[in-house]
């Protein structure tokens, strides 16, 4: 048991859909959490496509010292090549502010231990991420739906839950941590 607390999103009404200038209620929360991290921030995103304020962010969290690693889908790895090509234009500035990025394998061996069913593993399989999940200063976690781009920050309805658990941190970065090791993904660098 550990203290929790659900964010969300109310879906947007007609004149709400194209407002990209309010940030939806469950990225702001998730950026307030980031914002307070004084050591590490760990981001697993399936798509990672941030805005320059994004951006801004990281960099002013990694002056302050706060390590920051992320794990994303490589263009091998990915379903939507769509998101990865605005990721990818992004990836420059994303290193510039601080952030250690990590791109997911296709082929990671760490498939046989995260996945229940084997055969989804190996020759002919792609093991992509699909999570969305966020560790902060190892006692802090967000599950959810929310990956870090913008469709998620402004539009989408996403929900998740953020937890004050250091146990749940620690299995949470260690899975994270396992897929950034070499065998599981590539590391990013300019």
């Amino acid at each position: 048991w550990a203290p929790a607390r659900l964010v969300h999103d109310n879906p947007p009404g007609d004149a709400a859909l194209a407002d990209t200038s309010i940030t939806q209620a469950s990225a702001a929360a998730l950026g307030k959490v980031a914002a307070g991290a004084r050591e590490a921030i760990l981001i697993e995103s399936a798509y990672l496509v941030l805005d320059q304020q994004s951006v801004d962010a990281m960099r002013a969290l990694h002056a302050r010292g706060v390590r920051l690693r992320a794990l994303t889908n490589s263009l091998a790895s990915n379903d939507v090549t769509a998101n990865h090509g605005a990721y990818a234009r992004r990836r420059d500035a994303i290193l510039a502010s601080g952030v250690a990025l990590h791109e997911m394998r296709p082929d990671a061996a760490s498939c046989r231990v995260l996945v229940l069913n084997g055969s989804a593993c190996g020759k002919g399989h792609v093991f992509g991420l699909h999570a969305k999940t966020f560790v902060f200063d190892r006692r802090t976690v967000y599950v959810g739906s929310l990956n870090l781009n913008l469709r998620s920050r402004f539009l989408n309805a996403e929900s998740g839950l953020v937890i004050e658990s250091p146990e749940l941190a620690a299995e949470i970065a260690a899975d994270i941590e396992l897929n950034m090791a070499p065998a599981n993904s590539w590391r990013v660098v300019a």
